[in-house]
């Protein structure tokens, strides 16, 4: 699925950024919540995209 997709290479980046710089930094949250956060946004806009274009196409 492209959303998963999209999901997983965000979350790579962020992985990368919080382990090597100080511009991210965690105590508690995982990488887990941000791809789940973030997968679940995509695809509720994909959604919603998809149903406006359907109404207004």
């Amino acid at each position: 699925m492209q959303c998963a997709a999209y999901t997983g290479a965000m979350t790579a980046v962020e992985i990368l950024l919080e382990r090597h710089t100080d511009l991210i930094e965690y105590r508690t949250r995982k990488w887990e919540y941000s791809f789940v956060s973030m997968f679940v946004v995509t695809l509720a806009v994909r959604v919603m995209a998809g149903r406006l274009l359907k109404e207004n196409g």
